[in-house]
């Protein structure tokens, strides 16, 4: 039951932060598809570009 109930939550959390747009595009943890290897790439990325200008 308590699975069952925080799969219910998360779906629903996540719907609203998404549908809302209440997360910035460099949050990572509530995301689908995003982890924190994304986020490390997504940082060194931009550590470079910085870097390079």
């Amino acid at each position: 039951v308590a699975k069952l109930f925080e799969k219910l939550v998360y779906l629903q959390l996540s719907s609203f932060l998404r549908l809302n747009g209440i997360l910035v595009e460099q949050q990572s943890g509530f995301r689908h598809q995003h982890s924190t290897e994304t986020a490390l790439l997504s940082s060194t990325n931009e550590w470079l570009f910085n870097m390079d200008r």
